[in-house]
């Protein structure tokens, strides 16, 4: 997918407590649609001002959200998810290729921890360093495992995948 001319790509992501999740490819300036659900008082208070910043090119409210494979993001008495198309496969390939890519590192810097020699021998800074690399993919491993999940097996079974926040 290449971005139409004149515009560069960016990549839209939807901020979760368990990190980050890709709902799809959004060019810069393109505007796409939200769905509010639950208690929308507070939405419908503040669309004006959100519409613009969000470049949503329209906001619909509604009781419950339609069926569709977009994450919805939960905000207070109220549900959000934009009205985008995503690509099962493609983003459990992708989750898929980012918990490999995190397996490696957790694999990399474990070996070297586990090494004496290199612990013995290493600058503190640098076992530090490491230690750090460490803690900071345990977590993403976990969340990547987590994201996987989410996405649906086969077309039988029920949707949206729901991410609380």
């Amino acid at each position: 997918m290449s971005p139409p001319s004149g515009r560069s790509a960016f990549c839209s992501s939807w901020s979760t407590r368990f990190g980050s999740c890709v709902v799809t490819r959004i060019w810069a300036g393109e505007k796409v649609g939200l769905f509010v659900a639950g208690e929308t008082g507070l939405a419908r208070r503040y669309e004006s001002f959100v519409k613009p910043l969000a470049r949503l090119s329209h906001v619909s409210y509604a009781d419950t959200l339609p069926r569709s494979e977009a994450p919805v993001k939960v905000v207070e008495h109220f549900q959000l998810m934009l009205d985008v198309k995503v690509d099962v496969a493609a983003e459990r390939e992708r989750i898929v290729k980012e918990i490999t890519r995190v397996e490696g590192e957790i694999a990399k810097a474990s070996t070297r921890l586990a090494n004496a020699s290199f612990v013995d021998r290493a600058p503190a800074q640098i076992v530090a360093q490491e230690r750090e690399r460490l803690a900071d993919f345990l977590p993403r491993s976990k969340s990547s495992s987590r994201s996987s999940s989410g996405y649906r097996r086969s077309p039988a079974e029920p949707g949206p995948t729901s991410v609380a926040g």
